[in-house]
């Protein structure tokens, strides 16, 4: 695809899809429950859920957080910290503790996407038809999305794609230039034009509900509900690194009550 042909490209992509396919995605949280838990950012009702880890990184390359946990001694479990599991003095560090990076908040990153999106094609009747979205906080959205219709759920906003579901690792990759060639500079899509600025989704689901995925903008993991089978092939896999967790479970910067500092 020539320059032009690119810039042509991400100035037509927009959000298209009707926002009311969204309302079934129901979070409301039972009074007396403190979110936010697995319950709070993903749909109850499914079969089984999965926490999808995001990567650390040391040096360049991936690292899993079984490794770090065994390299600093602390436990690896369902409702791990990352803070606690790297022994970080705090939320918010990134120098104490491990010497590497901290995972990605908001978004898995595109070889471990690609991947997840395979396990989910194999779980649902309607492939062809996906609805992905996008938190509409993101500041790299482009200026000309503003007026247009949002999901509105409690805390976030959404702006939402139909898409097959082969189509939405080219759109994940996409959705952070089309500023640059909605609202400049356009330069920069020479830059960033080779995937460096992989945005996954917020939320994803297809047109059959089989699953739902979860993805915050201040979660250092990815959240999946669906079939026991789904879930068991995604706490299995060679690649990704998921726990099978019960939708109840407190993912709160306290929520590990395992890897517990002894100032605590």
């Amino acid at each position: 695809m020539s320059a032009q042909s690119r810039r042509d490209h991400l100035r037509a992509v927009t959000p298209d899809a009707d926002v009311t396919e969204a309302d079934w995605w129901d979070t409301e949280w039972p009074p007396g429950k403190t979110p936010p838990a697995v319950g709070f950012l993903i749909p109850a009702g499914f079969e089984a859920y999965a926490r999808v880890l995001h990567p650390a990184e040391k040096e360049g390359a991936e690292v899993g957080w079984a490794e770090v946990a065994a390299e600093m001694g602390t436990v690896l479990h369902p409702a791990a910290q990352w803070w606690r599991v790297a022994r970080r003095a705090g939320w918010f560090d990134s120098e104490s503790g491990w010497p590497g990076e901290n995972p990605n908040p908001g978004y898995l990153e595109a070889g471990r996407f690609g991947r997840l999106a395979e396990i989910l094609n194999a779980h649902t009747r309607t492939p062809e038809r996906t609805f992905v979205a996008f938190w509409a906080g993101n500041g790299a959205l482009p200026s000309s999305w503003l007026g247009l219709p949002q999901v509105i759920q409690p805390g976030r906003e959404y702006f939402l794609f139909a898409r097959a579901l082969a189509e939405v690792p080219a759109l994940c990759a996409d959705v952070e230039l089309i500023r640059f060639a909605q609202d400049g500079p356009a330069a920069a899509l020479e830059t960033f034009g080779d995937g460096a600025l992989f945005c996954s989704p917020s939320q994803w689901w297809p047109a059959d509900r089989a699953w739902a995925y979860s993805c915050d903008t201040d979660l250092d993991s990815t959240l999946i509900g669906g079939s026991a089978d789904l879930v068991a092939d995604l706490i299995t896999d060679d690649l990704i690194e998921a726990f099978a967790l019960d939708e109840q479970v407190s993912l709160t910067v306290y929520g590990d009550t395992v890897n517990v500092p002894d100032a605590d």
